[in-house]
């Protein structure tokens, strides 16, 4: 399986986890900052889906950041280039026709 199979398994499966990053960029923009690493609110939404879950064992895999970013920009016209980006594969995910799963996960959003 690759890493875009793997985070499109994921992200269906942990909708909060978007839904937490986007809340956050949003209040990221709203104190005034026109650029945020991805990583500074990983990390922030790391803390607060481990606080909102009862599973200790659940984590954020780090290869997913790309991923994220990518999707949070593309799908919300107010975060477009909010974020930091760095060329990598989440480039060429998001060039292709969206997989069962994404559309599945695009589906449920708003």
């Amino acid at each position: 399986m690759t890493i875009a199979q793997r985070f499109e398994r994921f992200a269906e499966a942990n909708p909060m986890v978007y839904d937490t990053l986007v809340r956050l960029a949003r209040e990221m923009r709203g104190k005034g900052m026109t650029k945020v690493s991805i990583d500074f609110i990983y990390q922030v939404a790391r803390w607060e889906v481990i606080q909102a879950t009862d599973d200790i064992e659940f984590k954020l895999n780090d290869h997913y950041r790309a991923f994220y970013a990518r999707l949070i920009m593309a799908l919300n016209p107010d975060l477009r280039d909010f974020f930091e980006c760095r060329t990598s594969e989440a480039d060429d995910w998001l060039d292709n026709p969206p997989s069962a799963t994404m559309q599945r996960i695009l589906a449920r959003l708003p």
